[in-house]
């Protein structure tokens, strides 16, 4: 893997920053081990580019275009990038990064959506089903959960939906 100066902009695209300014109120990012690290200046780090809507975090969207050395900022403890638009006043603003690069493997720039491993179920014929997955609070579950019913409710008249906690 390497990394290009060219970043395409789309949701999922996975970018390198380095942290330029960390929020004390807002610095924890969870690693590929599920582990909690503390986010300090100089760190550089893989994201995905992303939009996000958090009443009690920030909010942001993947730029229409971006470059090496641009401010961006991470959203959520996910790794969610992208412009922070607006954030919690009792947080304070989003941890600032400064674009890297895109991450590259064998000559194409990596999506989430490259790296998606779907298995298909014998019942996937007869049931319909899914799941939305987190390891963290505040990491989007509910917003991309609504989003999905409202998104099913304009195709189908039945949505079963249940929640775990």
């Amino acid at each position: 893997m390497s990394i290009s100066d060219v970043i395409d902009c789309n949701q999922g695209q996975l970018i390198a920053v380095k942290v330029i300014s960390v929020n004390p109120n807002y610095n924890k990012l969870e690693l590929v081990s599920g582990r909690i690290t503390e986010l300090t200046e100089g760190d550089i780090i893989l994201g995905s580019l992303g939009n996000r809507i958090a009443s009690s975090g920030m909010t942001g969207s993947v730029p229409d275009e971006l470059n090496k050395h641009d401010k961006i900022h991470i959203l959520n403890l996910g790794g969610v990038i992208g412009n922070c638009k607006d954030f919690n006043i009792l947080l304070g603003p989003a941890t600032e990064c400064e674009v890297v690069g895109s991450i590259v493997k064998d000559g194409k720039q990596l999506n989430l959506k490259d790296l998606a491993k779907v298995k298909k179920s014998p019942l996937s014929n007869n049931v319909s089903s899914i799941a939305v997955i987190g390891t963290g609070i505040d990491s989007g579950k509910t917003t991309v959960s609504s989003f999905i019913i409202k998104t099913l409710s304009k195709y189908f008249t039945k949505i079963k939906i249940g929640r775990a906690h």
